[in-house]
């Protein structure tokens, strides 16, 4: 914390005020990064087809891999403190996106997954271990398009029509 205020310039004591501590300070940051990285993804995703918008949204997955790294280490690291939920502590949050694409996917007839709730999760599994893999570098623009390819082979016959 020390090191932060003096990074920033900010009065320690400003910054005890808002967060008692790095672990108050550190869920922040989570929630705002989490929120901030589902509205860009939301908003690159401009394709028409459910694979289309998928493959973006893995692109959009290894343009922000830092973040999403963040993301997932501090899930790691804090998991005993979230809520359970239907489908495990995942927060909702990080699959939301996905879930959204695989339901209008249903509604249009290019998707189908029995449940799109699970499946985006599983989706964002793979994702997050395909950027683990890389962090904290990112694979040059071939390996990475290669990538991308391969993990919609993967989802294709099972989710994709």
């Amino acid at each position: 914390m020390r090191r932060l205020a003096a990074d920033t310039q900010i009065a320690l004591s400003v910054i005890y005020y808002y967060f008692p501590g790095k672990d108050e300070l550190l869920k922040e940051l989570y929630i705002l990064i989490l929120e901030e990285l589902n509205i860009k993804a939301k908003e690159s995703l401009t394709a028409k087809t459910t694979k289309a918008k998928i493959k973006q949204y893995i692109q959009f997955s290894f343009q922000n891999a830092g973040d999403l790294m963040f993301c997932q280490k501090y899930y790691l690291s804090y998991r005993g403190t979230f809520k359970k939920n239907n489908t495990g502590s995942l927060p909702v949050a990080t699959t939301e996106v996905l879930e959204s694409i695989l339901k209008d996917g249903l509604k249009a007839g290019d998707a189908k997954t029995k449940d799109p709730v699970q499946d985006a999760k599983l989706i964002y599994y793979l994702i997050q271990g395909v950027l683990l893999e890389y962090y904290p570098g990112s694979p040059n623009e071939t390996t990475r398009h290669e990538l991308v390819n391969k993990i919609i082979f993967l989802l294709e016959k099972p989710l994709l029509v």
